[in-house]
This record gives C-alpha cells, structure tokens and sequence, in this order.
C-alpha cells in the first residue's frame, strides 16, 4: 500500500501544487495500524523523517508466580521468602550473564529457567 497509494499520491501532489506532506506509519508488531500525515506548505524546510520507534511491548513476566505456580503447596510451605528471594537473585544474574544484551522479556524468560534448574538442583 505504502508504495502503490502514498509515495504516488505525495509525488503527484508535491508535483501539481505548493504543499506536500510526510507521514508516519504507527505499528502493532509488523501491522501498520494508524498512519499520521503532516501537511508542509511548499516553502516549509522538508522535516527528517522521524525515525522508526519500536511501539512493541514484550509482555512483563513475573518470574517469582510462574515459578511458585509449578510447585506443589506442600514445597511452597516449606520455601521462606528469603530463599526464594536469594534463588531469583542468583537466577538473574546467570541470566544476566548468560544473554547480557537480549531484550527483557528474554532475560525473564531465562531467569525462569535457571530458577527452575537451581530449585531442581536443590531437590
């Protein structure tokens, strides 16, 4: 669409009248879901085209539920929050180490794992 419909219809514009316009297209994941357009005046400087702004969010995982949600009631009593607190802490920074420049959700996703493995570990 961006090139049949919009870079056709800014070339014909800028090319029979005295204003033109820009755009942005605002997405949801790889979906264009809105797109704003700026209308110039033909002596206005021509504004950089903003660059593209991840608009995503990776869902936020609350690692300390999901992995107290995999336990039976019984290991739940049994584990004080100070320990729990200290397997997170060491889940993180494996986790940490292990994808130190991966988004947070990744991270998450990893520190997950490792408190499963040192809890299973523990066992």
């Amino acid at each position: 669409m961006e090139h049949h419909v919009i870079k056709k219809a800014q070339e014909e514009i800028e090319e029979k009248t005295d204003i033109h316009f820009t755009y942005d297209v605002e997405r949801e994941g790889r979906t264009a879901k809105r797109i704003k357009f700026f209308i110039h005046q033909g002596g206005e400087e021509r504004p950089e085209k903003p660059k593209m702004e991840d608009r995503t969010e990776a869902p936020n995982i609350d690692v300390m539920d999901v992995f107290l949600s995999d336990l039976t009631q019984e290991q739940i009593d049994a584990l004080s929050q100070e320990r729990l607190d200290k397997l997170h802490e060491r889940a993180a920074q494996q986790a940490e180490q292990e994808v130190p420049n991966r988004s947070k959700s990744v991270k998450q996703s990893v520190t997950l794992q490792r408190m499963k493995t040192l809890w299973d570990n523990l066992q």
